[in-house]
């Protein structure tokens, strides 16, 4: 939450194996109430924005950790704020950038082989400025 209590920023990491790629990626796209003006995606990434009444939205999600993990970040904000614009670019291009930060290492099993699907989840909340 922004100090005045206006805006939300979360910045998240999800097991792929919590539920199957194309229903993450619905998931992050769709919600009740919200306008959509700008959806993009590829095979391993999802970016959706637009307004939810007179707030603005916008939501990332890209495949991370050798394809175990979402890393995720999501904002809203009032529409008037658009200074806030700017930052919300830097953190979306922050997430394309740091994709493989944060990975659990993989896990030797006693073949020797590794298992990085055994990736515990972890979650992290920040302040907007």
């Amino acid at each position: 939450m922004s100090p005045d209590g206006t805006g939300s920023f979360s910045a998240y990491i999800t097991p792929v194996a919590q539920e199957p790629i194309a229903q993450h990626m619905k998931n992050v796209a769709f919600a009740d109430g919200e306008q959509i003006t700008h959806l993009r995606a590829e095979r391993t990434w999802i970016e959706v924005s637009g307004f939810k009444g007179d707030r603005i939205f916008y939501r990332k999600s890209l495949l991370a950790c050798g394809g175990t993990s979402w890393h995720e970040v999501a904002f809203e904000y009032p529409a008037e704020a658009q200074s806030t614009n700017g930052f919300v670019d830097r953190v979306a291009k922050g997430v394309e950038l740091d994709q493989d930060q944060g990975c659990a290492p993989p896990i030797a099993t006693n073949n020797g082989s590794s298992n990085s699907s055994e990736q515990p989840s972890a979650t992290e909340n920040s302040t907007a400025q």
